[in-house]
């Protein structure tokens, strides 16, 4: 473990000698795509930063000309997945495996921007991953969202704030090495049709093997939908049983990226 963060920090101490890979799971809806595209558009466009896109579903529904701005470092990939509801541990590990060639993986949601200051702070501050990838993660409201969409400048006034907390869910946004990622096996694909439960299983699994977690002293905002996706209850108990996984445990129970339908 020593070995990868030491290598990994003199690569972070000159911003040329790493790539960035933002990785974002997608399977397409309607009402939320328009999120999905904001999304990339405020990400970055340059020859050191690649956005990978891990489509899954039926069919690919994802086209480069729906996008305002032109992004050059954008690869996108589909992956067939017979089912109406996400499945986000899946696509991110999938994204991790097939796409991203980055030293840095941020996992982001398709539902979240970022400003200015945080893509600074990302590339410039000499990171000890792993890291929760925000301080402060502010809601928009539905109207707020909508005017946001339609060309309105960024609100001031929030629906909610949320931190997060080191020893349970953040999700939106991880950063984390790509050699620590690949070590740790990515994240618990066992939450197939629901949310919540890859982000408190990644976080566990991550300090189960010996990685501290950190936050990152930077803001990044949530764009607003309905849930689409439901919160089942057999999965939510089967989150509780991975949170008490020990390092032996952690490390037999999934042996590779995707290997869950691949």
């Amino acid at each position: 473990m020593s070995n990868n963060i030491e290598v990994f920090r003199e690569k972070l101490a000159n911003p040329s000698n790493f790539k960035i890979s933002y990785i974002i799971p997608f399977m397409y809806v309607e009402d939320r795509y328009p999120l999905f595209l904001k999304t990339i558009e405020n990400l970055p466009n340059t020859k050191y930063d690649e956005i990978c896109i891990a489509e899954i579903g039926r069919e690919s529904k994802f086209k480069f000309s729906d996008l305002e701005t032109s992004k050059k470092n954008i690869k996108h990939q589909f992956f067939y997945y017979d089912s109406d509801v996400m499945h986000r541990g899946w696509a991110l590990n999938l994204g991790a495996k097939h796409i991203a060639t980055g030293e840095l993986f941020v996992l982001l949601d398709a539902d979240i921007v970022v400003s200015n200051d945080w893509k600074e702070l990302v590339r410039k501050t000499p990171l000890s991953p792993p890291l929760i990838g925000w301080s402060k993660l502010y809601y928009l409201d539905k109207k707020s969202t909508e005017d946001y969409l339609n060309g309105s400048p960024f609100p001031k006034k929030f629906e909610k704030v949320k931190e997060p907390s080191l020893i349970g869910a953040a999700g939106g946004c991880t950063i984390i090495s790509s050699d620590i990622f690949h070590e740790i096996k990515g994240v618990p694909e066992n939450f197939e049709g629901s949310w919540g439960g890859p982000d408190n299983t990644l976080l566990h699994k991550i300090k189960t093997l010996g990685y501290p977690i950190k936050k990152i002293d930077t803001s990044i905002y949530h764009l607003h939908h309905e849930h689409q996706t439901p919160r089942q209850e057999n999965v939510r108990k089967y989150a509780k049983i991975l949170l008490n996984f020990t390092k032996f445990s952690v490390a037999l129970h999934q042996k590779n990226l995707g290997c869950v339908i691949e």
